[in-house]
Order: structure tokens, then sequence, then C-alpha cells
């Protein structure tokens, strides 16, 4: 007997950046980059939870990199309130903060890091579900055609099929547009019809 395909909405397969992000036909990682430098390496990527800022950090982390910019990234789970101090050593003006969850971090932590980012005259891109009064990069909205992208593109490699558009149409309003959320639902589903 066969055993039952592996499931590809595991949550390693789930994980920013395994399916790349999907750029419109107005925006390209290089009108981001060239974008953001024009706001002298400092603005927001703002969207809901499961909206791909976090894909969208990593897709331009490499031409941030290639644009001579020294990117220190972190990321903040949940209820951390502070960065670490070796983030933050020996700045100079082509240092640049890659700060995904920023609001998570205490007020007071952002306004000191923000005032030593502008001293040294370095960067700072970060995400957040709100405007936190930084020029905005991106605004992110996912919509069903994106989701549908990101499970195709799960799917491909895999010879069964399991999840449908319909599937994906249906999941995608239950969780309100949060496509990682989403993506979880999906994975019970896989399973449930690949017999696991």
């Amino acid at each position: 007997m066969n055993e039952p395909p592996e499931n590809p909405f595991t949550a390693d397969r789930l994980r920013p950046g395994f399916v790349p992000y999907r750029f419109t036909d107005e925006e390209d990682i290089e009108r981001l980059v060239g974008r953001l430098r024009a706001a002298r390496w400092r603005a927001e990527i703002v969207g809901p939870h499961g909206s791909g800022k976090s894909t969208l950090l990593r897709a331009l982390e490499p031409a941030l990199q290639q644009a001579g910019r020294e990117v220190r990234s972190w990321t903040l789970g949940g209820g951390e309130r502070s960065l670490p101090r070796s983030l933050h050593q020996r700045l100079t003006p082509a240092t640049l903060f890659v700060i995904d969850g920023w609001e998570q971090l205490a007020a007071v932590r952002r306004w000191w890091l923000y005032g030593k980012v502008r001293l040294c005259d370095a960067g700072l891109l970060v995400t957040a579900h709100r405007s936190m009064g930084l020029p905005r990069l991106a605004t992110l909205r996912p919509n069903v055609e994106i989701a549908q992208h990101v499970v195709e593109q799960l799917q491909e490699p895999y010879h069964l099929k399991l999840v449908t558009r319909e599937d994906v149409v249906r999941t995608f309003g239950e969780h309100n547009g949060n496509i990682r959320e989403m993506l979880f639902a999906l994975y019970d589903l896989y399973e449930v019809r690949s017999g696991r």
C-alpha cells in the first residue's frame, strides 16, 4: 500500500519567503528600493495579519544589500518588547534596520531607536499592522487571487492537487483574508482528503 503524500501546507513550507512574494504589475523590487532610497532608507510596510509583510521583507533584503545597505534584521515574536543590544551597536550611514513587527516594541524603545537611526543617518524599514508614522513604502491588501497563487505554488510539485479554487475562496473568506490562517486550515483539509 502506498504512503499518503506529504502535506504541501506543512509549517516549514509556510515560513516567509518559501513561496516568493508576488509583485503586482505596478510594483517590483527595483521600484520599492528606489522609493526607500528616496525616503532616506526609512519607511514602513503596513498590512493586516497574514498579508505577506514578512515575505516582502525577505524578497527585499538581497536587493537592499546589493544597494550597499548593511542589513540588520530582526523579527519580533509575540510579547517581545525589545531588540538585542548587539543589533544596534556600531551604526554607520549604511546600516539599515529591518524590523518585522515594529509595533510590538515598547513605544519608548521605538523612539530611542528611531532617534539613534536619525543621529547616525542610518536606515529603518519596518512592518506593522497600522501606520507607525514613517513614510509608507507599501500597503498590503491580500485578495483571493494572491491566496490562490500561493496555494498553486505550494501544491505545484505534488501529483495530488487536493485543494481546489473553491476551497481557497471559502477558507480565505472564513479567515477574513488572513492568508497564513487560511493555509493552516488548508493543512487540515489536505490531511482529511489524503486519508492521513
